[in-house]
C-alpha cells in the first residue's frame, strides 16, 4: 500500500463534523491523505467531557456493538485496552449484557460478541484524543455554511465561518459528510443545484429519559441489565455500568407514551416500573445529576446511491441514515462506514474521484440498509409502527421473529441471532441456518 507524499497527488480532505462518525472517518483516511481537517461548530476544549449542546442524545445510553468496537481496534490499534484502561467496560453479550424477556432473565452463557459500555461522552473524548494525536490531522471550530463546487463537477471545498462571522473557503479534495442527524446536506446539495435525495423513512417514535446514578459496589466485574420492552408492552429499561463507576440508567417508551421528567419521578419508576432485580441494584445509591430527556419521531434512509451528487462528495453516519435508537446500531454503522472509506482510499486504482465516489457510496448504503432492515424487522411488531412500503419487510420481520424464538432452545441460533445483531453478519444470515433446521 502506498501511503507516502512523494508516491501521490495532494490530498486534502475536509470531514464536516468532528462527532464519532466525523473522527472515525478521519483516523480511516488519515493513512491516504496528506492532511485532513475536521470542521466542528462545538468548541471541544471546553468541557470536553461534558455532553455537547448539539448531540442532544449525547446524555442517554450509548452501547458500542461488537461490529464497531472491531471497527475502532483495527483503525486505532490498541484503542479497546486504551478504553478499558480509562474506565469503559468490555461486556459479553448474554454473559454480562443480560436481558430480561418480560418473564424471565435469560440464562448467562456467551455467544461471542462483546460490547464497549461507556458514557457516549467518554468514548468521543478517547476517539478524539487518539484522533487528534495523529500528526496530519487537525481540528477547526468553523460553521459549515455550504460547499464549494469548482469546474467539473467537483467539489473544491466548503465555506466556513469562524467567531468573527467572516466567510471564508476551506480547500479540499475531498468532503465527508458527518454532520449528523440534524445536518445540512439536503440545503447544501440543494444550493448548489442538485435535486432532493430519495429517502425511506420509517416512524419508531421513541421517547427517552436517562439519569446517572452512583455505582456504589466492590463489583469489579458488573453486569449491564436490559429489560427491553416486547410488543405489546411499549416501556423499557436500561441499566449500564459505565466510567468512574458509575450506572447510566435510561427508561424508554413509545408511541406517545410519556417518560420521566424530574429526578423523583424517575427512581420511582425505576423501582417499581421494572423486574425487582433493579430494585436490589439501584436501592441505596445514589442519582447524580438530573434527569436528560429525548425524543425522536422518524428515522430515514437516503438513497445516495442513485442521486446525482459533485464528486468528491462523500457522507457517512447520519447523514446517511439515522436510526431507531433502541437498536444502538448508529455508532456501529458509522464504523462499519469509516472502515469501507479507509478501505477505497487505499486502494490505488480507485483514487480517481467518480470511481471512489461509487465503490464507497455502494458499501455505505449496503451497511446502512442491512441496519434498517433489522431495526425494520423488530419494530414491525407493533401495529402503531408506520414506515414506507417495502415488499421484503413482512417476510423479513417473520423471519427475525422465527431466529429469535429458534434462539431460546437452540445455541447455533442464539449465536447467529447476536452476530446479526452485531452487525457481523447480514440479515441475509439469519434464515440460512432456519432453512437448514426446516
Amino acid at each position: 500500500m502506498t501511503t507516502s507524499a512523494e508516491n501521490r497527488d495532494q490530498q486534502n480532505v475536509v470531514v464536516i463534523g468532528a462527532g464519532i462518525a466525523g473522527l472515525m472517518a478521519a483516523a480511516a483516511v488519515a493513512p491516504h491523505v496528506d492532511h485532513v481537517t475536521l470542521v466542528e461548530q462545538d468548541d471541544l476544549h471546553h468541557a470536553p467531557l461534558v455532553p455537547r449542546r448539539r448531540v442532544p442524545q449525547g446524555a442517554h445510553v450509548h452501547a458500542l456493538l461488537d461490529s464497531g468496537r472491531g471497527v475502532l481496534d483495527r483503525l486505532l490499534p490498541g484503542f479497546i485496552e486504551d478504553a478499558v484502561a480509562a474506565g469503559s467496560l468490555s461486556l459479553a453479550v448474554r454473559s454480562r449484557w443480560r436481558s430480561f424477556d418480560g418473564h424471565r432473565w435469560a440464562l448467562p452463557h456467551d455467544t461471542g460478541p462483546v460490547i464497549l459500555s461507556q458514557s457516549r461522552v467518554h468514548l468521543e473524548f478517547l476517539i478524539r484524543q487518539r484522533v487528534i494525536a495523529l500528526t496530519n490531522v487537525q481540528i477547526k471550530c468553523a460553521k459549515v455554511y455550504g460547499l464549494v463546487e469548482g469546474q467539473g463537477v467537483r467539489l473544491t471545498g466548503v465555506q466556513i465561518a469562524t467567531d468573527s462571522n467572516a466567510l471564508s473557503q476551506l480547500p479540499a479534495s475531498w468532503v465527508i459528510d458527518a454532520s449528523g442527524r440534524a445536518g445540512q446536506t439536503t440545503k447544501w446539495l440543494h444550493d448548489l443545484g442538485y435535486d432532493s435525495l430519495s429517502e425511506t423513512v420509517a416512524s419508531p417514535d421513541v421517547r427517552y429519559a436517562s439519569m446517572i446514578l452512583d455505582r456504589a459496589d466492590t463489583d469489579n466485574a458488573p453486569c449491564a441489565w436490559l429489560q427491553l420492552a416486547q410488543a405489546p408492552t411499549t416501556r423499557g429499561l436500561v441499566l449500564a455500568p459505565i466510567e468512574g463507576g458509575r450506572w447510566i440508567a435510561t427508561i424508554t417508551d413509545r408511541f406517545g407514551a410519556a417518560v420521566p421528567k424530574t429526578a423523583e419521578a424517575f427512581l420511582q419508576a425505576l423501582m417499581g416500573d421494572f423486574d425487582p432485580k433493579y430494585r436490589q441494584i439501584c436501592e441505596d445509591i445514589a442519582p447524580i445529576g438530573d434527569v436528560s430527556r429525548f425524543h425522536i419521531g422518524t428515522v430515514r434512509l437516503r438513497d445516495f446511491e442513485s442521486a446525482r451528487l459533485p464528486s468528491g462528495f462523500l457522507p457517512i453516519g447520519d447523514a446517511v441514515a439515522t436510526f431507531n435508537p433502541l437498536h444502538a446500531q448508529g455508532m456501529s454503522v458509522a464504523a462499519l462506514q469509516a472502515e469501507a472509506l479507509g478501505d477505497v482510499f487505499a486502494d490505488n486504482s480507485r483514487r480517481d474521484g467518480q470511481i471512489l465516489q461509487d465503490t464507497y457510496l455502494s458499501q455505505a448504503l449496503a451497511i446502512s440498509r442491512n441496519a434498517w432492515q433489522i431495526g425494520r424487522a423488530v419494530d414491525m411488531s407493533y401495529p402503531n409502527f408506520q414506515a414506507d412500503a417495502d415488499p421484503d419487510a413482512r417476510r423479513q420481520a417473520l423471519a427475525l421473529g422465527a431466529a429469535f424464538a429458534a434462539a431460546t432452545v437452540r445455541p447455533d441460533m442464539a449465536r447467529q441471532v447476536d452476530r446479526t445483531l452485531h452487525m457481523l453478519d447480514p440479515f441475509s444470515a439469519l434464515t440460512e441456518p432456519l432453512a437448514t433446521a426446516g
